[in-house]
């Protein structure tokens, strides 16, 4: 066998292999995620990441708000969030969604 047939034997696999790595991660920064409050703008809240789609997180929510006792009690599902450089704990997201008791209040992008 030739070395060019041993170069590309090795080389081809590598580059699939980096394709899929970097397909995997722009798919991680593309999930939902879910934060729950039991009051409007409240800082104890429930947060859970990387749901794959907005319905998934939509249908864990409302799950989360039938056990909630308070009529405030509200949740969002959010987009693509990435943390501000200034503020490193404030997330900017491509897209937010506020649900409450009475269902669906608005999106915000």
């Amino acid at each position: 066998m030739s070395n060019n047939k041993i170069i590309s034997l090795f080389f081809i696999p590598l580059v699939l292999i980096i394709v899929y790595c970097l397909f995997q991660m722009n798919l991680k920064k593309q999930t939902w995620n879910f934060n729950g409050y039991q009051y409007r703008w409240s800082k104890n809240y429930v947060e859970k990441e990387d749901f794959l789609t907005e319905e998934e997180c939509v249908n864990f929510g409302e799950r989360w708000l039938k056990k909630q006792s308070a009529r405030e009690a509200l949740f969002t599902c959010s987009f693509n969030c990435k943390p501000m450089r200034e503020t490193p704990s404030l997330d900017i997201c491509k897209k937010v969604c506020e649900y409450g008791k009475n269902g669906f209040i608005r999106c915000r992008k």
